[in-house]
């Protein structure tokens, strides 16, 4: 089975600032699949939705769909705790 990625959709919108992720796709797909949020690490400093490159294609060839998101950092020292727990809720 193969697959397909919709990079940079946007899920949300938060303090004028667009979230987006990458949603990883059974090929094909026609009806509803199991599906899972990934939320990367880093400490709030660092990180990506291409953190779980690896992981979505390999769920989407096995029929399960995969949301990897990204979230506010920490940018210039200022604090986004907890602006990014809001944005992954």
């Amino acid at each position: 089975m193969d697959f397909e990625c919709k990079s940079g959709l946007v899920y949300a919108q938060h303090d004028g600032v667009d979230l987006n992720g990458d949603l990883y796709l059974p090929k094909g797909a026609t009806a509803k699949v199991p599906a899972a949020v990934a939320v990367h690490g880093g400490g709030w400093q660092l990180g990506s939705s291409i953190f779980h490159k690896g992981w979505g294609p390999y769920l989407a060839q096995r029929g399960i769909a995969l949301f990897s998101v990204n979230y506010r950092l920490i940018k210039d020292g200022k604090k986004m705790y907890p602006e990014a727990v809001h944005d992954v809720r």
